[in-house]
């Protein structure tokens, strides 16, 4: 089945959204975890399991909500 330039366009379109999203809940999330004082590791183990984050992109995410 081939698919039209528009439909391979908002499926593409579908998934920058999801990918958006998702990176927006990890910052309001990390956000939280911050606001409530937790240690940093704890945060950073937090959100790997969460959300399946390598411990680069978890410390980013901490890092990114720090400034």
């Amino acid at each position: 089945m081939r698919l039209s330039l528009y439909e391979m366009d908002r499926r593409h379109g579908l998934k920058v959204a999801r990918q958006e999203g998702k990176k927006e809940a990890i910052l309001q999330v990390t956000n939280l975890f911050i606001n409530q004082q937790l240690p940093e590791e704890k945060i950073i183990a937090n959100l790997k399991e969460a959300y399946g984050l390598t411990d680069e992109e978890a410390e980013q995410y901490y890092k990114r909500c720090l400034k």
